[in-house]
């Protein structure tokens, strides 16, 4: 399955020749067999990975290694929600997949789209709210917005 998601096109040189499968963090030291722990390599590629020879010596200057995924609309609409106090921190991280560990604010998509949209700083506290009084009512203030220009926006719910 991760053969056909990923492709048959080394991620390092571009080789479509004798691709296999290679392990970024690899299974003894905690790795998983999720895709996104998965790259295509060629032979020779993933031979030098093993063995320590430096990997950028058969790099393909023109590849920049493995693909970032598209701006998914499910990840986008969750973190709009997320901003805008619609929704809380967990249910952002289940739309999201992550797990209940993770921080929204350390996910490179999530700094893109502050970045993108001039946002210097979030705050969310709909989690707070309901772990405190067990609801969110409609117009409860429950977070706010800092633009980078210094405008703050109250997020109501």
């Amino acid at each position: 399955m991760a053969e056909r998601a990923l492709g048959n096109v080394c991620y390092n040189c571009g080789s479509t020749e004798c691709t296999e499968l290679h392990h970024v963090v690899p299974l003894k030291l905690g790795g998983t067999n999720n895709i996104s722990n998965i790259v295509v390599l060629c032979n020779r590629c993933h031979k030098a990975a093993h063995y320590g020879r430096h990997i950028r010596d058969y790099q393909n200057k023109k590849i920049t290694g493995r693909p970032h995924k598209t701006n998914d609309s499910r990840l986008s609409n969750a973190i709009e929600k997320y901003i805008h106090g619609q929704i809380g921190t967990s249910e952002c991280k289940a739309m999201m997949n992550l797990s209940p560990k993770s921080k929204i604010s350390d996910m490179s998509y999530y700094k893109r789209y502050l970045k993108e949209h001039g946002i210097k700083h979030v705050r969310n506290n709909i989690d707070i709210i309901r772990k405190k009084r067990g609801y969110v009512e409609n117009g409860d203030v429950v977070g706010c917005i800092e633009y980078e220009n210094g405008e703050i926006e109250v997020t109501t719910y």
